[in-house]
């Protein structure tokens, strides 16, 4: 890796629900805290839903290997430019292959902006 590659901040949380809660809940426990990382935004978009719109921005977050994070998890980001946002993980894909193992994780996450 190269220095000042990961300039942003994140804690990776897991949800504290049962198996049988469809929906994550979230209770402030951290798999990882102050997770280095580079966040970039790749679009926003808006769908109907109900009688309003909801809006989502979409974003690519890189960081190190780490095994165990799953797309059950959200991110909240500590510092940088996204700092305060939450980032639920959609996708996780290992990337940057070296002899069979991964030495970066590539997260595609969603956030619910608030209208």
């Amino acid at each position: 890796m190269r220095p000042g590659e990961f300039r942003d901040i994140v804690d990776i949380e897991q949800p504290s629900e049962t198996d049988s809660d469809p929906v994550p809940a979230y209770s402030g426990t951290d798999k990882l805290s102050a997770v280095p990382c580079h966040i970039t935004m790749t679009g926003a978009s808006e769908t109907w839903k109900g009688r309003g719109i909801e809006p989502s921005a979409n974003y690519v977050v890189e960081a190190q290997y780490y095994a165990g994070v799953t797309p059950r998890m959200r991110l909240r980001v500590k510092h940088g430019i996204y700092q305060g946002r939450i980032l639920n993980v959609l996708a996780v894909m290992p990337i940057d292959m070296d002899k069979g193992r991964a030495r970066k994780l590539q997260l595609d996450c969603r956030e619910a902006v608030s209208p």
